[in-house]
C-alpha cells in the first residue's frame, strides 16, 4: 500500500510579516481557553468559559465579559464588558482615537484641546501642540461660539503695555512712526527715500513759518535786508538774486504755479518745491496764498464718517479707533487693491515652499481618520504596527477561509467541506479524479505495469514475463513519503510553484541532521535474488551546487510482524554529486545491490530513513537540498 503525503509544515505568522514561524510542533492555549479533540483531526479551541458567554448567533465577539447584544453577522470589540468596536458589511467603527503624525498629513495628537485653543508648531519644529490665544498690550481678545475675536483697545492701557503701538508700514499706505511727534512738526521722507520722519517747518532766508491753530502760515520776509543792488543784464522769465555777499548775481527760474522756493540739501542753492497734502493734512492753493490744513476728525452728522466706526481695513492706522479686521493674503489666498477695489483670490495651484507640505486631515478623536488620501478598493483603516496611526489594509483569505468583495461589502466565510485541512491543490496520487482537488495525480499503468486494487490497497505490479518473453527483469517501484522526524525542523514537505507546472518535494536544510523515512510495498514477483538498490532524483535549491553528505537505513517487515524495529545502515556518509540550482540530478544512493546487506521477500513493506548529514565535512552544497523522489531498483520474474 503505498503512502499517504504528509501535509505541509503549519505556519504562523502576523498579518504584517513577522514574527514569522515554520514548522510549528506546539501551540500553547493561555489560561481561560478550552481545547477540544473533535477526532479524525479536528480540534475546537473554545474561548468561552471564564471569558464570559459568547455573543448572539452570527457574531464574533473579541474581549472579556460580555453578555451579548449585539447585532448577528457583525465581528464585535470588547472591553470590560463594553463594545469599543464593531465591524458589520467591511465598516470598522471604533470609539478609540490613533494619533496621524504630522508627516502623513495628522496632528500627531491622541486629544482635542481646551476650548479656543489652536495648533501651532513648537519651539523644536517637530511637533504640534495646543496653543491659548491670549490679549496682550493694547489687544483683547473674546471668544464667543466658534469664533475668536481679536480687537485693539481704544482706551489708554495703565502700565507698561501703554508704550507700545502697532505702526502701519509705509508700504501700505500708513506713515511707519509709533509716535504723534512733538509740537508744530510735520511727516516727510527722510532722504534714503524709503520710511518717514518728523520734521520741524522753519523759516529760512528771508521767509517766516507762523502756526495757528491748525494751520501753518509760510511767507515771506518784506524787508529781507542783506544789501541792494542792480543787475545789468538777464534772462526773461528767471529770476535774480544774490546768492551770497558781493558783486556776483545768479538767477533761476520762476518754477511753476504753486511751487515754493526752498534751501536744497546742500544749503548752497535755492530750488523750487511743490507743496503736496500727505495723511491728515489738505493744501488750498487761492490766488496767491497756499493754506495748509490738518484734516480734524469729523463728529457724527458732519461732513465724513466717523473714526469710531468698525471698519474692514487693509492697514490698521492712528484716525481709527475701532477697526477690527485687518484684509491681508493668507495660505492660498491672494488680496489684490488695484483699481479702487478689494479682490480677494483663491490659489488654485500647487503653492511652493512650505506650505504645500500642509493637510488639515480631520483627527481620529473628532471622528476622522486622519488620512489625508482615500486607499484602494476593498481596503480597511487598521492601526499599524507603530500603534500611533491608521493605515489601509487588504483583507486577503487564509488557509480553510474564503474573501468575496461585492459592492460595498466584503464577506468572509469558512470552508466548510470536510478533509483534515490538507490543502485541496497538492500533487495528490489518486486511482481516480476527484472533483474536491484541483492537482492531483491519477495513477495510470503504462507498458508491462498492471494496476489492481481492494479495499484498502492499490497494487501496482510490473508484467515481468509478457508473451514471449522470458528470464527476470528489472524494475522501479517508486517510494512514497511516511514522515519526518518529529521535534525537528530540519526536514519538510514544500509546495513549490512553477512557470509551467507546479511541483513538490523533501527540503533538508544545509546545517543540522534532517531525517525523512519514505516506504513502499516489495513487488510479490520479486526474484530470489533481488539485486535490490535504491535510486533518487534531487537538486540543491541555490547555488552551483557540490556534494550531499547521506546515511541511509532500511528495514524489511513482513506480515504479522512488529513494525517498529531496529533498522540497518546500508550506507553512511556517502557523499553524492548535485547539479546547480535547479538542475535535476538522478543517481545510484550506493555504489551496487544491498542484497547482501539486508535481503528482502514478497509481500514485504520496507522502509528507508534517509539523513542529511549538512554538517559533516563532506557536505558541500551549502545550501537547502531537495529530494524530488526515491525509487525501490529490484528484479522480478
Amino acid at each position: 500500500m503505498s503512502g499517504i503525503p504528509p501535509l505541509p509544515p503549519l505556519r504562523i505568522k502576523e498579518a504584517d510579516g513577522s514574527p514569522n514561524v515554520i514548522p510549528v510542533f506546539q501551540i500553547t492555549l493561555s489560561n481561560g481557553l478550552t481545547l477540544y479533540n473533535n477526532g479524525g483531526g479536528k480540534v475546537t479551541l473554545d474561548g468561552s468559559g471564564s471569558q464570559g458567554p459568547a455573543g448572539p448567533a452570527g457574531t464574533v465577539t473579541i474581549g472579556s465579559s460580555i453578555t451579548g447584544g449585539a447585532t448577528p453577522g457583525y465581528l464585535l470589540i470588547v472591553s470590560d464588558g463594553s463594545v469599543i468596536g464593531q465591524i458589520d458589511s467591511g465598516t470598522f467603527q471604533r470609539a478609540i482615537a490613533f494619533p496621524i503624525s504630522t508627516g502623513s498629513g495628522g496632528t500627531g495628537r491622541t486629544t482635542i484641546g481646551s476650548a479656543h485653543t489652536i495648533l501651532g508648531v513648537n519651539s523644536s519644529e517637530a511637533s504640534l501642540s495646543y496653543y491659548a490665544i491670549l490679549g496682550s498690550n493694547n489687544v483683547s481678545v473674546v471668544k464667543s461660539g466658534t469664533s475668536i475675536i481679536v480687537s485693539a483697545l481704544t482706551a489708554n492701557i495703565s502700565g507698561k503695555q501703554d508704550s507700545i503701538s502697532f505702526p502701519l508700514i509705509v508700504g501700505s499706505g500708513g506713515s511707519g512712526l509709533q509716535t504723534a511727534g512733538s509740537g508744530t512738526r510735520l511727516i516727510g521722507m527722510d532722504t534714503s527715500g524709503g520710511v518717514n520722519d518728523y520734521y520741524l517747518l522753519l523759516g529760512s532766508n528771508n521767509a517766516s513759518v507762523t502756526r495757528s491753530g491748525t494751520a501753518y502760515y509760510i511767507s515771506a520776509t518784506t524787508n529781507p535786508g542783506g544789501g541792494a543792488g542792480s543787475v545789468s543784464s538777464g534772462t526773461i522769465g528767471r529770476i535774480a538774486y544774490y546768492p551770497q555777499t558781493g558783486t556776483n548775481v545768479d538767477d533761476l527760474t520762476i518754477g511753476s504755479a504753486h511751487t515754493i522756493l526752498g534751501v536744497n540739501s546742500s544749503e548752497a542753492s535755492y530750488t523750487h518745491y511743490l507743496l503736496l497734502a500727505s495723511d491728515n493734512a489738505s493744501i488750498i492753493k487761492s490766488g496767491t496764498g497756499i493754506f495748509f490744513s490738518a484734516v480734524t476728525a469729523p463728529s457724527v452728522g458732519g461732513n465724513g464718517a466717523s473714526t469710531a466706526n468698525t471698519y474692514v481695513v487693509m492697514d490698521f492706522t492712528t484716525d481709527l479707533s475701532n477697526e477690527f479686521r485687518l484684509i491681508q493674503s493668507g495660505n492660498s489666498v491672494t488680496v489684490d487693491t488695484s483699481n479702487s477695489m478689494i479682490v480677494i483670490n483663491a490659489l488654485t495651484q500647487n503653492i511652493t515652499g512650505k506650505q504645500d507640505l500642509i493637510a488639515i486631515p480631520l483627527i481620529t478623536g473628532s471622528g476622522g481618520t486622519g488620512r489625508t488620501t482615500v486607499g484602494s478598493a476593498h481596503t480597511v483603516l487598521g492601526v499599524n504596527s507603530d500603534g500611533t496611526t491608521l493605515s489601509y489594509y487588504a483583507i486577503l483569505a487564509s488557509n480553510n477561509t474564503t474573501v468575496t468583495k461585492v459592492g460595498t461589502g466584503i464577506y468572509i466565510s469558512a470552508d466548510t467541506g470536510a478533509g483534515g485541512g490538507a490543502p485541496t491543490n497538492a500533487e495528490y496520487v489518486t486511482y481516480a479524479g476527484n472533483g474536491s482537488l484541483s492537482n492531483e495525480k491519477i495513477l495510470t499503468a503504462g507498458s508491462s505495469v498492471t494496476i489492481v486494487t481492494d479495499a484498502t490497497a492499490i497494487y501496482i505490479n510490473a508484467i515481468t514475463n509478457p508473451a514471449g518473453a522470458g528470464g527476470a527483469k528489472t524494475v522501479r517501484i517508486p517510494m512514497s513519503v511516511l514522515t519526518v522526524k518529529v521535534n525537528s525542523a530540519n526536514a519538510f514537505y514544500v509546495a513549490k510553484s512553477g512557470i509551467q507546472m507546479d511541483e513538490a518535494h523533501m527540503t533538508f536544510v544545509d546545517s543540522g541532521l534532517g531525517v525523512a523515512t519514505y516506504w513502499c510495498e516489495v513487488p510479490y514477483n520479486i526474484s530470489a535474488t533481488a539485486n535490490w538498490s535504491l535510486v533518487i532524483r534531487h537538486e540543491p535549491d541555490s547555488g552551483a551546487g557540490g556534494n550531499v553528505a547521506l546515511t541511509v537505513c532500511a528495514k524489511a517487515v513482513s506480515d504479522g510482524s512488529y513494525m517498529d524495529v531496529g533498522t540497518t545502515v546500508i550506507l553512511s556518509a556517502r557523499s553524492i554529486a548535485t547539479y546547480s540550482a535547479d538542475t535535476l540530478a538522478l543517481s545510484a544512493v550506493g555504489t551496487g545491490v544491498f542484497d547482501n546487506t539486508m535481503g528482502l521477500a514478497q509481500n514485504q513493506l520496507l522502509y528507508v530513513i534517509f539523513q542529511r548529514l549538512g554538517n559533516n565535512a563532506g557536505d558541500t552544497v551549502n545550501a537547502n537540498w531537495n529530494l524530488k523522489s526515491l525509487s525501490l531498483q529490484c528484479d522480478v520474474t
